[in-house]
């Protein structure tokens, strides 16, 4: 009679190729979400190294802003070189640079921090 039913041959087949291709979709889906996080973690370690070198930066110019105005002396408010002073002389200071909200002043350049990083410029 009829022998339709009988013949399952490439059923297996079909299956293992569903797995395989569900496998290898995982697969390609966890190598994308890695690959995702790798350039996550660059950027994170990128934003991290220019944080804290502008903050070195933001360190080293008032370090030498103030090695420079301790060094300095003023007539009007008085103050002796090597002398602290008080809030009205170094603002008298710092005035007396040209420092202002909008103006800029280069306190140095090209300064290397070793382990291949460098500050290109510090302006106050």
């Amino acid at each position: 009679m009829l022998k339709i039913l009988n013949n399952d041959r490439g059923s297996i087949l079909l299956i293992v190729m569903a797995l395989l291709m569900m496998t290898t979709f995982i697969g390609l889906s966890m190598y994308s979400i890695s690959d995702d996080d790798v350039s996550i973690a660059g950027n994170v370690q990128n934003s991290t190294k220019a944080f804290y070198s502008s903050e070195s930066g933001i360190a080293m110019a008032r370090t030498v802003l103030w090695s420079q105005y301790v060094a300095s002396s003023s007539v009007n408010p008085s103050k002796e070189a090597g002398a602290i002073g008080n809030r009205a002389t170094y603002q008298a200071y710092l005035d007396g640079l040209g420092l202002t909200d909008s103006s800029q002043l280069v306190l140095f350049e090209n300064v290397d921090l070793g382990n291949g990083q460098t500050i290109d410029k510090v302006v106050a």
